[in-house]
């Protein structure tokens, strides 16, 4: 193999970073370019290397480059440009050349940390105001207007992508985590070279607890992304058929006969996904008969039936057609309790969740109906149990 890729540490560990490339040309791996997060090695032979790392520091809006006059210098001093990735300029030299250091004076060093603080800086504050763009469009969908409802939505999107939601949220503490582990690093290193401590060009501290971190993020998140490729690879989209072989109900076993053919084109059919926390039957079938005659089916068995209550008032208050308020309390035989307007019913039945939009004749829905409906439901959930 001549190529290899091999993480490097961040742009702020200065001196790990320099003792990494030299350990690396020990072992017969010359640095070629450095990326974002990997560096590319090609094989040579095992030589003992200086690299040193200069920081550029740009004003804001210039190139992030180091100008052509400093590098000459740098070259004519010994050290041989090798690559750089955003403010981060590498330069080596072999061992006992006698290429001088770049600064003498540690207090000179500090100043070339500006503009790596200040990348920082924003990294910080871009997090913040992302998280805070993403709070507001999550308000404002729907009509939202307080804090519940943002968490209601949220409570359903993990329940159904928890593997999506939970990998979204590990990257988002990961990358703050290490936003904030570099701004406070880099003060560090500023504060030493400002007090007159000159860089470690060979630090041997290992610093375990933040690789360790580091590998428990990535691995979290890597899982998540796992389970979120088997959940979509595992669903399950097909025909509806015309009598239910799952926990939903078809309209002909509601007593409605006719065609399906819905007028948006959309054919009759179930959808089911597997997350991390629930199964889920997605069901819609349209009738055109006598009486034209739709519903929508959500059903959902969760995994930790103690979140079943929770979970239905979060449906309400994230329904389609109704506000949390809207619902009325019906009695169903079989359901531990329901709830409907004149379009929507959610029920709970032990661990299922039960949520139909059903229209059979107007939008003045009896509550005959929607217990007709959710009985049917709760049959079917029966029969699926007993086999």
């Amino acid at each position: 193999m001549k190529r290899r890729y091999a993480i490097h540490p961040g742009d702020y560990a200065i001196g790990e970073n320099e003792k990494f490339y030299s350990d690396m040309a020990a072992k017969g791996w010359r640095l070629v370019k450095r990326g974002v997060h990997f560096s590319r090695f090609e094989r040579s032979e095992p030589e003992k290397m200086l690299y040193r790392i200069e920081l550029a520091s740009p004003n804001m809006f210039e190139e992030t480059g180091l100008p052509e006059d400093k590098l000459a210098v740098f070259e004519d001093c010994g050290w041989e440009f090798v690559t750089n990735c955003g403010l981060v300029n590498i330069f080596r030299a072999r061992d006992g050349s006698g290429a001088p250091e770049f600064y003498m004076e540690p207090e000179q060093q500090a100043k070339t940390l500006k503009g790596l603080r200040r990348g920082y800086l924003v990294g910080i504050v871009s997090s913040l105001l992302i998280i805070a763009f993403y709070v507001l469009i999550a308000a404002s969908v729907g009509g939202y207007s307080s804090w519940g409802s943002v968490l209601d939505s949220a409570i359903i999107s993990f329940v159904e992508y928890t593997a999506l939601m939970a990998f979204c949220t590990f990257f988002m503490i990961w990358g703050a985590y290490a936003t904030i582990y570099g701004a406070v690093r880099t003060g560090l290193l500023y504060r030493r070279l400002k007090r007159g401590q000159p860089l470690d060009h060979s630090p041997q501290k290992r610093r375990l607890t933040h690789k360790s971190l580091n590998v428990v993020c990535g691995v979290l998140c890597s899982l998540m992304l796992v389970m979120l490729l088997l959940q979509f690879a595992l669903g399950e989209k097909e025909p509806l058929p015309e009598i239910s072989d799952g926990p939903y109900v078809t309209l002909e076993e509601l007593g409605h006969t006719g065609r399906r053919d819905d007028p948006m084109g959309n054919e009759a059919q179930v959808v089911y996904s597997n997350s991390i926390l629930a199964e889920h039957w997605d069901v819609n079938e349209y009738i055109k008969g006598e009486e034209n005659v739709w519903i929508y089916e959500d059903i959902y068995r969760l995994r930790i039936p103690e979140m079943a209550n929770r979970f239905a008032r979060a449906i309400m208050a994230d329904a389609t057609f109704s506000e949390s308020e809207d619902f009325r309390e019906i009695t169903v035989p079989g359901a531990d309790w329901a709830c409907y307007t004149r379009l929507e019913t959610v029920a709970v039945r032990g661990e299922y969740v039960i949520y139909i939009t059903y229209c059979p004749e107007s939008y003045n829905q009896e509550p005959s109906a929607a217990i007709h409906a959710v009985e049917a439901i709760i049959r079917n959930i029966e029969r699926q149990c007993v086999l």
